[in-house]
């Protein structure tokens, strides 16, 4: 048994992704939607989370196209000693090999940040690629913008919902579709910064990006360099068995 710390608050972007992937993924697979979650009791405003994962799935279109080969994906290897796990929002099989999507809700799209930025799809390439697919050619970014907007006093949610579609299909494309192509050098590269990754966590010596944390607030910044006084703070325990890790 394996266990983890979760922070007694949650914020409403976390809550709010939580609630529109697990709804995405239902509705792929021709699934009921269902919005009641339990992460609902730790947000600091649930009705916002709910509005904009439920308006962002109004958004949501296939932009992608392809035979979609699989749906929240769990991937999981053994690498220089350690097990590395991972979530794939799809798969999808186009005509010259297999492309990782990643949906993304966002607020305000930074488009250099999809386009030339981030490099997390390419550690889903490679990590797939240990776990046995062989023919992952790329992959997508799938952003669905939903704007930031105040809930007015006495709004109702339906309401704010309807306003949140309504701006977001005044204000920009509300869903885009960003690709991106590997090449083995990329992976090389990847496998490369995960071997320094492995010899870090091995010494104990796993650096923080305090310009990252500072503009992107964490919730588990408190106990971020180590754990002995979370359960003061108020984080809780969960257990995990190895096939949730």
């Amino acid at each position: 048994m394996e266990q983890i710390w979760e922070p007694p608050i949650l914020p409403v972007s976390l809550v709010t992704g939580a609630l529109f992937h697990e709804n995405l993924a239902r509705k792929l697979r021709g699934e009921p939607l269902d919005f009641n979650s339990p992460l609902l009791a730790r947000c600091d405003r649930p009705d916002i989370a709910v509005a904009r994962a439920k308006a962002g799935l109004r958004l949501w279109k296939d932009v992608i196209g392809g035979q979609l080969e699989a749906i929240e994906e769990e991937i999981s290897v053994y690498f220089h000693g350690f097990r590395w796990v991972g979530r794939l929002d799809a798969l999808v099989r186009k005509e010259d090999g297999l492309f990782i999507v990643e949906h993304k809700l966002v607020s305000r799209p930074n488009w250099d940040w999809f386009q030339s930025i981030s490099d997390q799809l390419m550690y889903y390439a490679w990590l797939a690629t240990k776990a046995g697919y062989e023919d992952i050619r790329g992959g997508f970014w799938d952003i669905i913008t939903v704007p930031e907007l105040r809930r007015r006093i006495d709004e109702p949610l339906s309401e704010f919902e309807n306003r949140l579609v309504d701006e977001a299909l005044r204000r920009t494309t509300p869903v885009v579709a960003v690709p991106n192509v590997f090449t083995k050098e990329d992976l090389a590269f990847i496998e490369e910064a995960m071997t320094m990754i492995s010899e870090e966590i091995r010494a104990n010596k796993i650096f923080r990006n305090p310009q990252a944390c500072a503009f992107r607030p964490c919730p588990y910044q408190l106990i971020c360099r180590s754990d002995d006084a979370a359960e003061a703070l108020g984080f809780i325990r969960k257990d995990l068995t190895s096939a949730q890790v």
